[in-house]
């Protein structure tokens, strides 16, 4: 995910080399090349080739990437062999999503109380304001729509004011339109 605080982390198994019709380690031990679009494996997508970690690590910040699926390869080619298109090698491949952190956020908490209720009214005339306490998201940059879903007197008897009846534009930002 797009600013996760944790790296998504993939390990694959070690490739083997079976030979015949004796087994030998002429061509030497298996070395793994780590591939991204096409380049070697640096940015949002890293590889770890050392034989025993054999380790995938996608991190990023890049809003850009969102929505982007990428094709990552593991290629194990063998140290002492010469490497030429007939080369024999092995090759694993698997896809990276880069998604919207917003459509599941790291944290969505209230601070404190979620509104301050207003003093009591005679039916004056002067609008009643009340102040409603922002909800915090993380990451910071995905939005917060508000919403009324339903009006409740203090007592909990049934409440002649209804949703219609405040101005809404479900942006909390200290506008006449936060309700």
């Amino acid at each position: 995910m797009i600013e996760d605080t944790e790296a998504t982390v993939y390990q694959h198994d070690a490739f083997t080399v079976i030979t015949t019709p004796s087994t030998h380690s002429l061509c030497g031990d298996i070395v793994y090349i780590g591939t991204y679009s096409d380049t070697i494996a640096v940015g949002p997508i890293v590889y770890d080739s050392d034989p025993d970690t054999r380790e995938w690590t996608f991190q990023s910040n890049n809003q850009t990437l969102e929505g982007v699926d990428a094709t990552f390869t593991t290629t194990g080619w063998l140290a002492d062999y010469p490497k030429t298109a007939t080369a024999p090698k092995a090759e694993e491949s698997g896809t990276i999503s880069f998604l919207n952190p917003c459509l599941d956020p790291f944290t969505f908490t209230k601070e404190g109380v979620i509104q301050t209720n207003p003093g009591l009214d005679d039916y004056s005339g002067t609008p009643i304001v009340f102040t409603l306490s922002p909800f915090t998201i993380t990451p910071p940059r995905c939005e917060i729509q508000y919403e009324c879903v339903e009006v409740f007197r203090k007592d909990m008897e049934m409440s002649n004011i209804s949703c219609d009846d405040f101005t809404v534009d479900g942006i909390l930002n200290g506008d006449v339109t936060d309700g």
